[in-house]
């Protein structure tokens, strides 16, 4: 059976593999007419996956025995469905794309917080009841809060266009902040029926 050590090492190399072949695309060494690939949307990407990384070097780092494959793969698949979606530009199809993409992204962020906290042992410091939850819901709305200002400075900065007409921000939002929300009721959920066991 393959170790955690060695999924990441399959996961890194896939990632790899899937980014360079996108980031082809984004500069027209392989030409796709639809795509919507840019280089902003690369390096955000790419800022995805360093925090993949800093999470197995602070678990390392701090001695931590909190699995964080997980990370490395929900990582490699978003980046990897997210670049395949803009390459044929499905978004022409109209704006609920957008809004299951931030609902699963908001998922994923929440995620990735909670494994960062509990390699932090902060779930070990909080003696009040859901204290813990809630601290990671309300870091996961930061996130998605922080994504929304980027797209904003994007669009200012680099004309890149990801803010769509309308009311889209304030959608993106209220769907942040559904995905938040789910994934903290799991979590509740989780410790109710698992009290003795890390979230």
């Amino acid at each position: 059976m393959q170790t955690e050590k060695g999924k990441i090492t399959s996961i890194r190399m896939l990632f790899t593999v899937s980014y360079v072949f996108f980031f082809l695309i984004t500069i027209n060494i392989i030409e796709v007419q639809a795509s919507k690939l840019r280089l902003d949307w690369m390096v955000y990407i790419l800022a995805w996956y360093f925090i993949a990384e800093f999470t197995l070097f602070l678990r390392n780092r701090l001695g931590s025995d909190v699995k964080v494959t997980g990370v490395f793969l929900l990582t490699f698949l978003l980046a990897t469905i997210e670049n395949l979606l803009s390459t044929v530009n499905i978004y022409r199809f109209g704006p609920l794309v957008n809004r299951v993409e931030h609902f699963l992204g908001t998922l994923i962020i929440a995620y990735v917080t909670t494994k960062l906290y509990l390699i932090l042992k902060i779930n070990k410091k909080i003696t009040v009841n859901h204290v813990f939850e809630l601290l990671v819901l309300s870091t996961t709305i930061a996130f998605g809060v922080l994504n929304e200002i980027i797209e904003y400075f994007s669009d200012t900065l680099l004309g890149s266009h990801h803010i769509g007409s309308g009311y889209d921000t304030q959608l993106d939002l209220i769907m942040n902040l559904l995905g938040a929300g789910v994934f903290t009721i799991y979590l509740l959920i989780k410790k109710r029926r698992f009290p003795d066991r890390d979230r």
